[in-house]
């Protein structure tokens, strides 16, 4: 099994409007093509931290379901300024 740990600092104020979109919008859509959210935390040293968890069976079907979402997929097209507008750092 493949784990994706995201890690984001995001903009004052920003961290329950992306964790909220995640939850609603894009964590269903990537469960439904395959991968398994394995939850979302706030950073507890930083107010304008989070931590989510994705996996996917290996690295054939990250790959398969990664370019279903963000290549061609509506709901990441849709949302994306978005939620990239919130990220300071998702290193």
């Amino acid at each position: 099994m493949i784990i994706d740990l995201r890690d984001y600092t995001l903009k004052p104020g920003a961290r329950d409007h992306f964790i909220e979109r995640c939850e609603t919008i894009i964590f269903p859509e990537q469960k439904r093509l395959g991968a398994t959210i394995l939850g979302s935390f706030h950073d507890a040293e930083n107010p304008n931290g989070v931590v989510w968890l994705r996996a996917m069976p290996d690295m054939a079907e990250r790959k398969r379901i990664m370019t279903a979402f963000y290549s061609k997929g509506e709901v990441w097209k849709a949302n994306r300024r978005e939620v990239n507008s919130w990220i300071v750092d998702s290193d």
